[in-house]
């Protein structure tokens, strides 16, 4: 009897946890909006500053630090910027390189989001921030780098599992860093985009 009452209590409180997520648009639905959200295909008039496509061998991730060959196009410490990943560290290497990026810096820029978990209000950095030249314009991208299996929310139908309820948690977490720099890039006249392995080319 107390086994299941146990496990009704689980039920409820795992319907609980994802009926708000569930009831909202997922992330691509969110960050729909073109030319806002890049899932592979890129914008005309934003392939200047993208990267041809490679292919790779080597997928595992990896962390240390990047020691840009321009500097002083880097705002921050320059002798400080860290890449968790390969796709990170190849992101950095073609904005370092790139003649279009006239500047840019990683995780130097900080937005408040409300985390819908546990209420409380945090501090996300995103990946990049670049500025860059786009014909004759000079446009600002807010850049998260992340893979595109993130950006679908969980399979509802799947075992309940430790590993479930971690996916869950995360893209419960996601969406509310995007939706906050997103709304900043609206109020800035920025464009936010995720970059994912389809647009790094891996």
């Amino acid at each position: 009897r107390i086994s299941l009452i146990s496990l009704f209590l689980v039920a409820v409180m795992i319907s609980t946890l994802l009926a708000p997520l569930y009831s909202l648009p997922s992330s691509s639905e969110l960050l729909s909006e073109e030319p806002r959200y890049n899932s592979g295909e890129i914008p005309m008039e934003l392939y200047n500053i993208y990267m041809a496509k490679r292919n790779y061998s080597n997928k595992m991730p990896y962390r240390g630090k990047f020691n840009p060959t321009n500097p002083k196009k880097y705002k921050g410490n320059p002798r400080n910027i860290v890449f968790r990943s390969m796709w990170e560290r190849r992101c950095m290497v073609h904005f370092d390189r790139n003649e279009n990026i006239i500047e840019w810096s990683s995780e130097e820029f900080a937005i408040p989001y409300k985390n819908p978990f546990d209420g409380k209000t945090h501090r996300y950095y995103p990946d990049f921030l670049v500025k860059c030249k786009i014909g004759p314009d000079i446009k600002t991208v807010l850049i998260e780098v992340k893979p595109s299996k993130y950006l679908k929310p969980p399979n509802r139908n799947r075992k309940k599992t430790k590993s479930y309820l971690y996916e869950v948690r995360e893209y419960g977490r996601n969406r509310a860093k995007w939706e906050a720099a997103k709304a900043v890039c609206d109020h800035k006249g920025w464009r936010f985009d995720v970059w994912t392995e389809h647009t790094i080319g891996f």
